[in-house]
């Protein structure tokens, strides 16, 4: 599969897990022209990012890939609260509960997890260090159960995924909506190794048909 093509079908299935509806044919054409701004340049700027092997991901990097994404689905849900873009802030749900950390933790929690990836993308960029992919799916996992941003932490969370799986360069996947309750199992019961068996099962159909 091209890139223009696995591109466009890892946005869209990444927004239909959230319940969005986007039109392909759009994204398509974002990014034939090399959109800044969105979903789709969230996407492009990671890939731009993850071939600089001596710049690693840090806490800039994913406030700026959150309110790239926020901003476009703010724009089509005028309810969000347009200052929250980029911004650490609790996650909760429809009834008010907390679904990630207390936003006092937040900060703390992302510094940990960041340090983790960026010993191994140090040892990657000098020693090409063979990377698990389970370090890769910790970090989804992680994340997740964070849940940083008061929203769109899962289309931000899939966007570091590409970024992390280009950086060691593993083979990319695409997780589709029709495998939506499978992915997101992992998060419900709190089992990271459902993921990662879940990831080794993307990263085996990959290679199989290779992008």
């Amino acid at each position: 599969m091209e890139r223009s093509e696995f591109l466009t079908n890892f946005i869209y299935e990444s927004e239909l897990i959230e319940g969005l509806n986007s039109n392909k044919d759009q994204i398509r054409k974002d990014l034939e022209n090399n959109k800044t701004t969105g979903h789709v340049g969230a996407i492009i700027y990671l890939e731009n990012k993850a071939g600089r092997k001596k710049e690693f991901i840090i806490e800039d990097d994913i406030k700026f890939v959150h309110k790239l994404i926020f901003n476009e689905v703010g724009y089509w849900n005028r309810k969000l609260n347009p200052d929250k873009g980029g911004v650490y802030d609790e996650c909760k749900d429809l009834f008010g509960s907390l679904v990630g950390a207390p936003a006092t933790l937040i900060p703390e929690k992302m510094k940990k997890l960041l340090n983790i990836v960026n010993k191994h993308q140090l040892l990657f960029s000098k020693q090409r260090e063979t990377i698990d992919l389970e370090l890769i799916s910790n970090f989804h996992y992680h994340f997740g159960i964070i849940n940083p941003f008061a929203t769109c932490n899962g289309l931000v969370n899939r966007a570091l995924l590409l970024y992390l799986l280009w950086y060691f360069e593993k083979p990319p996947f695409i997780i589709p909506v029709k495998e939506k309750d499978e992915y997101l199992m992992a998060f419900r019961t709190h089992n990271p190794q459902a993921l990662s068996e879940y990831f080794e099962k993307k990263e085996y159909e990959s290679l199989k048909k290779p992008l």
